[in-house]
């Protein structure tokens, strides 16, 4: 992993999706890991609009970082599509112009979406 210093953009090497959900073989697996399999599960389920995906909060180190912030973009974007709906509905059903949506607490480009 290198991370590009002009966009902070974490460059990660490629994954070959054959091989994604191996175990130990030698070929991009994740060395029997189960923590890395769990991860891809979650991610691919986020991927698929299934934001009820949580990781352990009970992982340590590099994993348990990982396992936090994947919990919270997670709940960020269940929040998200919540007030989506809600604004839609008020909106488009109800007439209701004047709604905006409301986020609190998100940052950055959530908050220029929203």
């Amino acid at each position: 992993m290198k991370s590009d210093s002009q966009t902070d953009v974490l460059t990660l090497p490629a994954v070959d999706a054959r091989s994604a959900g191996s175990s130990g073989d030698g070929n991009g697996s994740n060395d029997g890991d189960p923590r890395v399999e769990r991860v891809l599960t979650a991610l691919l389920a986020f991927r698929n609009g299934d934001f009820s995906q949580r990781l352990p909060a009970e992982w340590t180190g590099v994993y348990g970082k990982i396992a936090d912030t994947f919990n919270d973009v997670l709940m960020t974007s269940a929040r998200r599509a919540s007030e989506m709906t809600r604004v839609c509905r008020m909106v488009g059903k109800e007439g209701r112009l004047q709604q905006r949506m409301a986020v609190p607490g998100v940052t950055g480009g959530w908050a220029d979406e929203i």
